[in-house]
């Protein structure tokens, strides 16, 4: 199967493999959980249980922005977080069902919605008198 072709649903152990096959050995399951609480990936979600528990799926579209992530760090070894979460947030822009909204704002950076604010309402705008 083509990595590009993950159409289900997968845990983290699913990603982990999926990272493997797409030859990123140095994936780990602490890596994953960075990217999420960074935006990079968004959070899994939760599957009912009949009994015990079950571990909490993450889209198919997260899957392969996973391996997107992977190839764009595979080119720049030592990328900044700032640079990954470009990905996540062009998909946004780009591909509706991708990155939901609530992965996007916290893929921003810390502080740009402020400052975007705060150099517009700064701007000198011409007086029209």
């Amino acid at each position: 199967m083509q990595h590009w072709a993950k159409t289900e649903p997968g845990t983290i152990d699913d990603l982990l493999l999926d990272a493997r096959e797409a030859g990123h050995p140095d994936v780990t399951e602490r890596l994953i959980n960075t990217w999420t609480a960074k935006g990079l990936l968004d959070h899994p979600r939760p599957r009912p249980a009949q009994r015990g528990s079950h571990k909490a799926e993450h889209p198919a579209s997260q899957r392969r922005l996973l391996l997107v992530l992977l190839e764009q760090r595979r080119r720049d070894p030592q990328p900044k977080l700032h640079t990954l979460a470009q990905v996540p947030l062009w998909l946004w822009l780009r591909c509706d069902d991708w990155v939901p909204t609530r992965q996007a704002h916290k893929a921003l950076p810390p502080g740009s919605v402020a400052a975007a604010a705060a150099s517009r309402s700064s701007s000198t705008v011409p007086s029209p008198l």
